[in-house]
């Protein structure tokens, strides 16, 4: 899968921001609204270099607090459940649960944080 950087689709300086399968024609074109929100909350985001040095284990603490952002604006845990109909019948599906997920007046959107860097990874 490719990515790739797009800064028209979601212009914020400080992050390098990619995207996947026209994701970046979608936030621009149709979910603005969502792209400024979660602009303002980036914006308002910040890593102290301790938390970076610190131990994990678990969330960390940059997890946490990036999550308290989204929360206070209404970005809630869900669960993403489907059901796949194959010639009439409901076959099981598997349910996702998703960080962060908030309905906009155009649709939903759903994000992941990840933040699960290594010691190797470091050296």
């Amino acid at each position: 899968m490719a990515y790739y950087s797009n800064n028209d689709a979601f212009p914020l300086p400080g992050y390098e921001i990619y995207f996947t399968r026209f994701a970046d024609s979608i936030i621009k074109d149709h979910f603005s609204d969502a792209r400024d929100e979660l602009g303002r909350i980036l914006e308002n985001f910040w890593v102290p270099q301790e938390d970076i040095i610190k131990g994990g284990g678990g969330l960390s603490s940059i997890t946490q607090s990036l999550a308290k952002l989204l929360n206070k604006e209404g970005w809630d845990k869900k669960i993403i459940t489907s059901a796949l109909h194959v010639e009439g019948k409901v076959l099981p599906s598997k349910s996702h649960e998703v960080d962060h997920y908030k309905t906009f007046a155009r649709g939903s959107i759903g994000l992941e944080i990840e933040w699960n860097n290594k010691g190797p990874f470091l050296r």
